[in-house]
């Protein structure tokens, strides 16, 4: 039965975009650490009409959008563990998450994102070693 349903459903399963299923999870996780949600959503506005308005100069596409809503939407869950090391908590805490429909590698692009929010970016050589 399961076969047949799939097999009757599977164009319907294939072109659906989980993009409101994916920003959901994220908000969820960002309300269960407490993250101040009108912020969040200033962050997200803000960040995609930077996004959106120099498209033509970077030529990322509508994932790598996706991307960056997620990380700006879970950019200061580390603030409920401590204040003082929120970036370093929030890539701890990304990285312990599972999101589904995010890939492994995305999910290390999410949470790197996050954690240099505010530190500086370390030199290729010191990520190596």
């Amino acid at each position: 039965m399961a076969t047949y349903f799939v097999n009757e459903h599977k164009r319907d399963f294939q072109e659906r975009d989980f993009k409101k299923e994916i920003l959901s999870t994220s908000r969820n996780i960002a309300k269960r650490y407490h993250v101040h949600l009108k912020h969040v959503d200033n962050v997200c506005y803000l960040a995609g009409e930077i996004f959106d308005s120099i498209r033509k100069f970077h030529g990322l596409g509508k994932r790598e959008r996706l991307l960056l809503q997620i990380a700006c939407t879970l950019h200061s869950v580390g603030a409920y563990i401590s204040l003082t090391q929120s970036s370093e908590n929030s890539y701890k805490i990304i990285m312990s998450t599972e999101i589904i429909g995010i890939s492994h590698i995305e999910r290390v692009m999410i949470a790197t994102i996050v954690r240099y929010n505010r530190d500086d970016f370390p030199s290729y050589e010191e990520m190596v070693d």
